[in-house]
């Protein structure tokens, strides 16, 4: 972020300085998507070792150690009447949604909850970066990527976002093989 923050703001910087910054800003990106890789394929085992609410909690400091920004996890339900599909999808999705967060440099904190509504799960990942509009964003590749993990499982995708309060992601995925409210 901090890259990404001297990239847009070096005007008085020579050609050759501006260069080095934007392979500095390639590197990262790169790091950036080897770690998530590193942690989507680890994420399976750690779900069957230590359970969903281990695994939210390791990715939750993960985001904080790494970005500096603080994230909050909390949890309202019985992980053992989810299934293992379920449990995966759920830490897949913040897999998926969470870099969106990192990557906004306004963000300063973050939120994920799971919880049950109902006969449902409902996950719940919010940042308060005042300067994103999701009518900006709602084509994007994450986006698509998001809703079509949602489509997979039976879920539903809400995004909100306005200027000035921050986005929030939710998730609503049939706990039970009924239908979604």
């Amino acid at each position: 972020m901090d890259v990404d923050f001297i990239a847009t703001h070096a005007v008085h910087f020579s050609e050759t300085s501006k260069a080095a910054i934007d392979r500095a800003r390639g590197i990262s990106k790169l790091i950036i998507g080897t770690l998530q890789r590193i942690s989507f394929s680890i994420s399976p085992a750690m779900l069957d070792d230590f359970g969903l609410n281990a695994a939210m909690e390791w990715l939750r400091n993960e985001i904080s150690i790494l970005n500096g920004i603080p994230c909050v996890f909390k949890s309202d339900y019985d992980e053992q009447s989810l299934s293992f599909e379920i449990r995966t999808d759920i830490f897949r999705i913040c897999l998926e949604t969470l870099p969106n967060v990192m990557e906004h440099a306004n963000a300063t904190k973050a939120k994920i909850r799971v919880e049950f509504i109902e006969e449902n799960v409902l996950l719940t990942i919010a940042d308060n970066d005042k300067d994103i509009d999701v009518d900006q964003k709602k084509e994007t590749p994450l986006c698509n990527s998001m809703q079509e993990r949602s489509d997979t499982i039976n879920g539903q995708l809400k995004i909100k976002s306005h200027l000035g309060e921050g986005t929030t992601v939710r998730f609503i995925i049939a706990k039970l093989k009924n239908e979604i409210l």
